[in-house]
């Protein structure tokens, strides 16, 4: 439940998210933030490398059926989440403001952002955007 931070030589050194965190399901590491994405609270929480809590981004309505699995931040600091029961990639900016939903035809299960372009994996096919 939560965020588990290790040095070089595979020290553990503290946990982030400890009591905020349930079910988290992504990370990533972004200039002084790490970013991670909960499949609980349907939240993309923003911590310092510290372990501060920085900002949370609500993306997804609660009442309609949804699960996020992975997201991806493109070279602009958008955060582009791929929701597989929606079977959507939703896009936000920095500041967690919705830029962009794309609805597609199969339930996505990752999303890779290459060169100004959106690549997305499904179950039999990649389909690019």
């Amino acid at each position: 439940h939560a965020i588990s931070v290790f040095n070089s030589d595979l020290e553990f050194i503290r946990y982030i998210g400890n009591g905020e965190l349930w079910f988290p399901r992504d990370i990533k590491l972004l200039q002084d933030s790490i970013i991670t994405l909960d499949k609980s609270d349907l939240c993309v929480h923003i911590f310092s490398k510290e372990g501060e809590k920085k900002k949370d981004l609500i993306p997804l309505d609660p009442n309609r059926k949804s699960s996020p699995l992975f997201f991806h931040i493109d070279s602009s600091g958008n955060i582009i989440l791929s929701d597989y029961d929606s079977k959507s990639l939703q896009v936000f900016d920095p500041s967690g403001n919705s830029i962009h939903t794309l609805q597609v035809d199969e339930n996505p299960k990752g999303v890779l952002v290459l060169k100004d372009k959106l690549i997305c994996c499904y179950t039999d096919s990649i389909q690019i955007f």
